[in-house]
Parts: structure tokens; sequence; C-alpha cells
């Protein structure tokens, strides 16, 4: 009899664990359908990671009285682009750009307060809350164009792809969930921004979320009016081809002789306790510190601390590009360039299919090196070399520098001749 009772007490109280459960999930959802929004985005010259023509993706409202949303870079596009969104319910309106962030895949934008409904909410951002592998979460936004809809997962861990740290989850990401949010079910809050999935023929369930910590220091520097600009220096760290997370120097290319060289292990920021393993940790923990910063480091198995000095990355939303002859150019500043003679240079970030750029060779990444035997090393430059023969019947001889097939050297040079049209700068 004891054992039956005590079988019956178990199953109610599954029973009720799964009620609270449901009944938590639901409002979750409940409550994400009144901070998601939906981003139309169209982009006429896309540059190299965006789409060209009109894309869909979500974001959510994070200050209601200030009017931002939080999204993905790519959602609303890194080149010039018109951004809609629209609540649940609403109509599409025009939103503003604030903020692109060039590290990792964050933009934060900006809409009229007084387009906001009434019932719309604020996100609770789950800042610095660490999700644990398995914990329950859920995705929202607008997967294959059902609007306002959510799947559910969990957390499957943390990856490091592309110099970037993720969060991977099994809930499900599909086009239109781009910057929506991933949500906790136990917190309600949000602890990620979908981003994008792996998808091929022999994965499943592989989709990745950028962690709301960045998004959270990024928004608290804007706030408190400082730059959320991630550092730039001049340094090559290893890959990480093994599965041993250390952030090694493999080139250090500062002109001051700094003592950074090959080999060194940058081990954490002093005064903070919190280890470095990727150069995602290293952009985070520097952002907002100023013009340097003290590293400790290890080398031959002994830690000493280094001064670390750096410029914030120039902001993507102060950049000009140039659409000419149907292909669009962006400037190029490699890290190396002083060790393979690549100073600042012009790329050809987008060529569309059948334009005078596509017709005269041109493909993406090429670079150009010189118009008509002049050097050129920036939009302006270009823009200044081809201004007068826009339109006109004269062709120009565009010099491209790409990487060779060939053993004997690293570049190859083409001549292709172009009809220069539709010669346009193009700023944010």
């Amino acid at each position: 009899m004891f054992s039956i009772i005590r079988k019956f007490v178990v199953i109610l109280a599954v029973m009720n664990s799964s009620v609270a459960i449901a009944g938590s999930v639901e409002s979750v959802f409940q409550d994400a359908a009144l901070y998601t929004v939906k981003i139309r985005t169209i982009t006429k010259h896309p540059y190299y990671d965006d789409t060209h023509g009109t894309t869909i993706g979500a974001g959510f409202l994070v200050n209601k009285e200030k009017g931002w949303i939080l999204t993905n870079r790519h959602v609303v596009a890194e080149a010039p682009s018109a951004v809609d969104i629209r609540f649940k319910n609403t109509d599409y309106f025009p939103a503003k750009k604030l903020y692109l962030d060039p590290q990792v895949d964050l933009a934060l934008i900006s809409i009229p307060t007084d387009s906001i409904p009434e019932d719309a909410i604020e996100a609770e951002l789950g800042c610095y809350e660490s999700p644990e592998m398995g914990n329950a979460v859920v995705v929202f936004g607008h997967p294959a164009g059902l609007n306002f809809t959510g799947t559910r997962g969990i957390v499957s861990g943390t990856t490091f792809i592309d110099r970037n740290e993720l969060l991977q989850t099994d809930a499900p990401i599909n086009g239109g969930n781009s910057g929506g949010p991933l949500i906790s079910i136990a917190s309600g809050k949000v602890i990620g921004i979908s981003q994008s999935k792996i998808d091929d023929d022999n994965t499943e369930g592989l989709n990745l979320t950028v962690s709301i910590d960045h998004a959270c220091k990024i928004i608290a520097l804007i706030e408190s009016n400082r730059d959320p600009s991630p550092p730039s220096f001049p340094i090559v760290f290893l890959e990480h081809d093994q599965d041993d997370p250390r952030l090694v120097v493999a080139r250090s290319y500062y002109e001051n002789g700094s003592t950074l060289g090959f080999g060194d292990i940058i081990k954490r920021v002093r005064g903070s306790n919190k280890r470095i393993t990727n150069i995602d940790q290293l952009m985070f923990q520097l952002r907002g510190t100023g013009a340097s910063a003290d590293v400790v480091i290890e080398r031959n198995g002994e830690e000493t601390v280094l001064e670390l000095p750096f410029t914030p990355q120039p902001k993507i939303l102060d950049q000009s590009g140039l659409a000419v002859s149907g292909m669009t150019l962006g400037t190029f500043i490699p890290i190396d360039g002083a060790e393979n003679g690549m100073e600042q240079s012009v790329y050809v970030a987008h060529v569309a299919e059948g334009s005078n750029a596509d017709n005269a060779w041109f493909a993406a990444w090429d670079l150009i090196y010189a118009i008509n035997g002049e050097r050129v090393f920036s939009v302006e430059d270009v823009f200044q070399s081809l201004e007068s023969f826009n339109d006109s019947n004269e062709n120009v001889m565009v010099q491209v520098r790409v990487y060779s097939k060939h053993h004997d050297r690293v570049f190859d040079y083409h001549q292709l001749e172009l009809a220069v049209s539709d010669l346009q700068l193009l700023q944010h």
C-alpha cells in the first residue's frame, strides 16, 4: 500500500512540474511576442557579408524610452541600407542604425518612440548569467516567413568559430530568426541573439547565437557616452587548430618595439581573474578601457606583465564605400600588411551578375591596385580617379591584385578594362 501511495505522489509531482514548466514556457512566448520585432532591410549596394536586395530578420526592444532595438549586424547590413521594423499587429516604419559592431554580429538600431505600441515591453537581458549546458531555452522570430513564432531546445555548449565565441543550441534557427532572442525558460531573460546555423547534409541541430554579454557591455558603454568599439592591435594570433584553448601570439607588428613575440600566451587582463582563451574574450575585456591595458602573459612557463597599447577599430557607420559599374568597393586594412607589402587597399566587396564590372571580369576580393597607371589606396582615391569617366565613352584601365595560384609568388596582377557607370559614394 505504501508503495502505491508513493508512486502516486511521484506521478502527481511530475505532473505538477510539467504544468509549471508549460505555464512558464507559455508566458515566455507571450512576453517575447511583445518585445520582438520583424526587420526588413533593403540593400542596393551590399558589402562582402551583406545580401543584395530585401532580407527579413528579427530584433527585440531593449529600451522603450529611447526606442532601442537589438539585432544582428548582418540583418541590417554593413552597407548603407533602408531598414524598416514592425511589431506584431503593426505596419512597418523606418529605423535608424546607431551602432554596428565590427567584432561580433551585433547592431543597435533606433525607432521613433511614438511608433512603439503601448503594450510593447522591454526584453529583460540575462547579463552575465553564463548559461550552462542543458539549460532549456526558446528561440523567437520569423522562421521561413512564419511570423512571431517560437521553437524550443537546450543550450548545447559554447563554441569558438571564426574568431567569435558563440552559444550553441539545438533550438531550431532558420531564415527569419536572425537577430531574434534566445530566451532562458527558467529566468525568462534573453541570454543570446540568434545568428546562424551550420547547415549541411551531415549536421542537424547545430545553431549558433551571440552571447547577450556582448550586447550588455556595448549598451552600457553607449549609455555612459563611451566608445564601445573593440580594440585594434597589430597582432596575429595562432589559429585554434587544436583542442587547447589558449591565445598565443604568432606575430607582433608593433612599431614601438613591443616585447610581445611568438609563443607569448595572453592569460588575462591585470586586475581581472577571468582567464582569456581566445581573441573574442580579449576584445570583450578591453572594450571601453582606454588606449592601453596591462596584460598578464606567459613566456617560457613564467608569467609577466606587459602594457598592450591599442586604438578602437574604425566605426563601420563612419566608413565610406563606392558603387561603380555594378560593383561595390570597400576599404581593407590588413593587420599584417607590413609583412607582405599590402598597404591599406580598396577591395571588391560585391559584383552584380551581368553588370559592366562582371563583364570586365572583376570578382569579389580583387584588390584595386592602380587606375590608368596611378596607385590608389582609398575609396576616395578611386572616386576621384573615376569621376571624370563616369557615364562617358572612354573606358579606364584598372590594375587589380589577387592571391596567386603559382608557387613562386604571393600575388598576381591583372589589367581590366572598365566602362565606368553609376558612380556613387556610399555613406550611412
